[in-house]
């Protein structure tokens, strides 16, 4: 029988292991006493008013509310009336301390003999503006550009957007988003015809089966996540799946999570369908009435697209994916076979070579098998930002594009958004 002080062969002792799970536990105790405490003295350290606002430290964009004394922020805490229920993350927690870091910018500054000085804000807009109107004037309206964000408000957004093409009459709009969201938009496009996310935070609230793709948001959207953390203890029914090559702390938590090999995501939903169609698992009633597929160029039927994954069977791509058919095949089914399947994914999916292949195809495996347009049934793409959507795209903030869904190189589009000739006279 082993003794407590026997070495491992890691060379480490049990009572090693002790001590260091007894410390693991310690932090994790010590972790969850601070995040109470910084809860308990948010609240406590303010007077009224609550201001409401959004936090932008990560693609929730929960709602929160600020309180102020004296005119200052004393504390920040989740709006119960907003989306993320009243939940926040540890950033956006420690977000009412910004205003008094030492060293932060509080007003413009301009270079002046080499050397960055603090101007009025009528100085530093009076040089930009001149700036502008010089660089106009040599080169054209094109020589200046705006390069806007995806935590721009989406009326500055539209109003910067709105100064360039309609004012300038110049496209040299873009934003950060297109990094980001490009492949999402355009596979919402190819599939829907509009770049318009069907689903929303409360599905999470309706899925029996969550499936997460190229998305770590444990840590990178945590309000989100504590939902379908949620979610789960409320039903303890229906599965977490993680898609991830890495073992994130998303993964460490999911009921299965599958580990292809980095770079083969689209082998993982193209034997995921082929899966679906040899078991006869494809709601064709929805198809029928909803859906229509396409080679790229052409029309074609649902036999032509059963044949296309005729190639993918989990056991054909196992060795590419680097792990069993088996869990390719059970993930499949399971997504398919669940009451309402929420699909989840972010930049791991869409900053790709195939980026639009891969959100195309995680639209396609929601259509087919009829997991659309009800409650908990939808693909859901995170963004990177809080308003890559909303404040982006749906203004038309991007080079290509005009707002509400509009694209440039669409005459008629051009012409919704085209001012009048005559303006009327106001009486």
């Amino acid at each position: 029988m082993d003794t407590m002080d026997e070495k491992s062969t890691s060379g480490m002792s049990r009572r090693d292991l002790w001590r260091i799970g007894g410390g693991v536990a310690a932090a994790n105790g010590l972790g969850a006493a601070m995040w109470g405490a910084l809860e308990w003295m948010g609240p406590a350290a303010t007077a009224e008013p609550w201001h409401t606002s959004v936090c932008r430290d990560c693609g929730t964009g929960c709602g929160v509310l600020i309180g102020m004394r004296d005119g200052r922020v004393t504390a920040m805490r989740g709006d119960d009336l907003a989306h993320n229920k009243g939940v926040m993350g540890i950033k956006g927690a420690m977000r009412r301390e910004l205003p008094d870091v030492k060293g932060r910018l509080t007003q413009p500054t301009m270079r002046r003999a080499g050397h960055l000085v603090e101007a009025t804000w009528d100085e530093a807009m009076a040089r930009v503006a001149q700036q502008c109107q010089e660089a106009i004037a040599a080169s054209g309206p094109d020589a200046v550009a705006f390069y806007g964000s995806g935590q721009l408000f989406s009326e500055a957004s539209y109003t910067a957007n709105k100064l360039c093409k309609a004012g300038r009459r110049t496209n040299t709009v873009d934003a950060n988003a297109r990094l980001g969201m490009a492949s999402a938009a355009s596979g919402y496009t190819h599939v829907y015809g509009k770049d318009e996310p069907p689903g929303s935070d409360e599905d999470i609230d309706h899925a029996d089966c969550l499936f997460l793709i190229g998305a770590n948001p444990c840590e990178c959207h945590p309000p989100l996540f504590a939902r379908v953390q949620q979610r789960r203890r409320a039903r303890k029914t229906g599965p977490l799946i993680v898609v991830d090559p890495r073992r994130t702390r998303t993964a460490e938590l999911a009921d299965l999570h599958l580990a292809p090999v980095p770079g083969t995501d689209l082998l993982v939903r193209n034997a995921m369908a082929q899966v679906l169609c040899a078991a006869g698992l494809l709601d064709t009633a929805f198809i029928e009435q909803h859906g229509r597929f396409s080679d790229g160029q052409h029309p074609v039927d649902l036999a032509a697209f059963t044949a296309c994954l005729a190639p993918y069977p989990p056991e054909a791509v196992a060795a590419a994916l680097g792990m069993a058919a088996s869990q390719s095949r059970e993930v499949a089914l399971l997504c398919a076979r669940s009451q309402a399947t929420t699909s989840l994914w972010t930049l791991g999916s869409n900053q790709r070579t195939q980026g639009v292949f891969l959100t195309t195809m995680l639209n396609a495996l929601q259509l087919i098998t009829g997991h659309l347009g009800r409650p908990g049934a939808t693909p859901f793409a995170l963004t990177g930002q809080t308003k890559a959507c909303g404040g982006v795209r749906d203004t038309g903030a991007l080079s290509h594009l005009l707002p509400a869904g509009h694209t440039v190189a669409n005459a008629p589009h051009r012409r919704e958004g085209t001012l009048p000739t005559k303006l009327p006279t106001c009486r």
